[in-house]
């Protein structure tokens, strides 16, 4: 596509395949490529290509040095909402020429691989990045706007080395499991209501026992 971006017929068969790649796979809100200028030669969003430029982006930047690049958070420059973006170098004959990044929608992402997952009947799982701010929640109005770093529980969430810790969020007793993300600073936690994981473990010793 780099090489034929001045072929309307190779464009439009590089758009269709990001097209069909964003279609299938459902996170992305985007799939493009990038001449090194930063200016987008392919993407599913076709009225992006010729128009869109990326090339202050700091992952764009990384990616054309050879590296395998992940942006933080940041706000779509095509929606406005919330993404982070995978970019590789496209090189040919050792020489980088151009740029293949995907942007994944957290708000896709979130319906996707967050939201349908229950712990029990009160548990579920949450993503912060690693100030705090909520980046993934079951509850939509939480992501941007919740930062776990201002309440309680917060400080002990971010910085702990247990794998659990136990805290008190709106009223109730709550335990919550974590899992750092080292290559973006990220915290995964799943958090359940104390009582009822007591209660679970309680009913399955009873069941040992008969």
């Amino acid at each position: 596509a780099i090489a034929g971006k001045d072929d309307p017929e190779i464009v439009a068969r590089a758009n269709q395949l990001a097209i069909d790649l964003a279609r299938n796979y459902g996170c992305y809100e985007s799939i493009n490529i990038a001449g090194v200028d930063g200016t987008y030669v392919a993407s599913n969003r076709t009225d992006m290509v010729g128009k869109m430029n990326i090339a202050s982006r700091a992952y764009f930047q990384e990616a054309l040095t050879g590296k395998l690049a992940l942006s933080h958070v940041l706000k779509s420059v095509v929606t406005g909402d919330p993404v982070f973006v995978v970019a590789a170098p496209v090189i040919e004959e050792g020489e980088v020429v151009g740029v293949v990044f995907c942007a994944v929608s957290l708000n896709l992402f979130t319906a996707k691989s967050i939201a349908p997952i229950r712990i029990f009947d009160s548990g579920y799982l949450f993503i912060v990045d690693r100030n705090g701010v909520v980046l993934s929640h079951p509850k939509e109005e939480n992501i941007f706007n919740l930062d776990v770093s201002t309440l309680d529980w917060g400080a002990e969430f971010l910085s702990s080395t247990e794998p659990t810790i136990e805290y008190t969020y709106s009223g109730d007793e709550r335990l919550a499991g974590i899992g750092r993300v080292k290559t973006t600073g990220w915290t995964v936690g799943a958090t359940v209501l104390t009582e009822e994981l007591m209660g679970q473990a309680r009913r399955v010793e009873i069941g040992r026992a008969h």
